[in-house]
C-alpha cells in the first residue's frame, strides 16, 4: 500500500469503491466545476475514505497544500489506472502522431 505524507502526517492511498463513491459525493456537492476540481476532489476522496481515523483536513486546507503533493498523488493515481486497465484488458488509445503505448 502506498502511503503519502501530509503536513507531516502518513495517509494511505488505496483506490477502492469507497473513495469512488466519496468523490460522487463531493463532485455532486461541488460549487466549482472542471479538470483540475475533479482531480482534487478524487484525491481528497481517496485520502478521506482510507484514512477515516486520521485524516482531519478540510478541502479548502487540503487544495492549499504545495503542488508537489498533488503531483505524487497523480503519479500514483496513474499507476493505480494502469493496473486496473491491465486487468480488465483495456488498450490505451495512442496519441496523435505517436504509437501505440499498450497493444
Amino acid at each position: 500500500m502506498k502511503k503519502i505524507t501530509i503536513a507531516e502526517v502518513e495517509y494511505n492511498l488505496r483506490y477502492t469503491v469507497r473513495s469512488l463513491i466519496i468523490f460522487g459525493q463531493l463532485k455532486e456537492n461541488a460549487e466549482m466545476k472542471g479538470e483540475i476540481v475533479d482531480e482534487s476532489l478524487m484525491y481528497y476522496a481517496v485520502l478521506a475514505a482510507n484514512n477515516k481515523e486520521t485524516f482531519r483536513l478540510s478541502y479548502d486546507d487540503f487544495i492549499d497544500i504545495e503542488v508537489s503533493v498533488f503531483v505524487k498523488i497523480r503519479e500514483w493515481m496513474k499507476d493505480e489506472q494502469a493496473i486496473v486497465n491491465l486487468l480488465s484488458g483495456k488498450q490505451e488509445e495512442p496519441d496523435a502522431g505517436s504509437e501505440k503505448k499498450n497493444t
